[in-house]
């Protein structure tokens, strides 16, 4: 393991650490109550801090980003960390255990390396760029062979109203086709989770530039492809994703274009 991404798990490590001592303190705190005391908040800030803290350290010259925002001053430099305290949040407010946090390495422009933790589950996906995906240590490989009747799809509703009704026809079309349509609650480890082997293919409109940055480089190198609806790289110009290994990605988007790109 390089070294920049043994300070990534370290620094995925801490902001766990940081989420579970919170966790603990409120276990036994009713979901309202948990709301009433900002508990998402201060999880994601407790998370955000501890990720900072490790990555500023160990790189005191890189620059560090959220969605948000940027934590440094450093707009210019060639490398920059991506950081994403919390993905699933409301898994958390409700203690189902799937949830993220999220750290990505850019250097001139590029994704060099990309971690997503679940704290809760202690599951561990990373990706360097030419040297593979890997869960919990172990390499993982996509298998090319499967039909759309022998798949599991997860999704995520999008962020914003106005695309929803696209969504669920999409949802309702699918649905039909395949085994299930998994709906979890966490972009990152639902992705993470394709690269691996564990559900045959993703699809999300109005994903962030962030979460395909964070996700694209662990589909690649485990042999699969991210691409938009109508099967092209305009991910995020776009705000879409398709994760899969190639047919099935390919047959998603034969299923998604019609609804969201209609003929004119």
């Amino acid at each position: 393991m390089s070294a920049e991404l043994n300070i990534a798990q370290k620094a995925v490590h801490q902001a766990a650490d940081a989420i579970q001592q919170l966790r603990t303190r409120n276990e036994l705190l009713s979901v309202n109550k948990k709301i009433a005391n900002g508990y998402v908040k201060k999880a994601t800030d407790a998370s955000l801090n501890a990720l900072f803290y490790t990555l500023n350290k160990a790189y005191p010259l890189d620059a560090i980003e959220t969605i948000e925002q940027s934590l440094t001053e450093k707009q210019n430099a060639e490398r920059k960390w991506q950081i994403i305290p919390m993905d699933g949040a409301t898994n958390l407010l409700y203690d189902i255990p799937h949830c993220a946090v999220a750290v990505t390495l850019i250097e001139h422009d590029q994704v060099k390396l990309t971690m997503i933790y679940n704290p809760l589950s202690d599951d561990l996906y990373s990706a360097s760029n030419g040297a593979g995906c890997f869960h919990n240590q172990r390499r993982v490989r996509l298998e090319k062979s499967s039909t759309e009747k022998q798949m599991i799809v997860a999704t995520n509703k999008p962020r914003q109203s106005k695309g929803l009704a696209p969504h669920l026809l999409a949802y309702k079309n699918i649905c039909k086709q395949v085994i299930d349509i998994k709906n979890m609650g966490c972009t990152l480890l639902d992705v993470a989770m394709v690269a691996a082997g564990q559900i045959d293919g993703y699809w999300q409109s109005d994903i962030s530039p962030f979460h395909l940055d964070a996700v694209q480089l662990l589909v690649k190198e485990s042999g699969g492809q991210c691409i938009d609806f109508t099967a092209g790289d305009q991910l995020t110009k776009k705000q879409q994703i398709i994760a899969a290994n190639i047919n099935n990605a390919t047959w998603l988007a034969t299923q998604l274009k019609g609804i969201y790109n209609p003929s004119k």
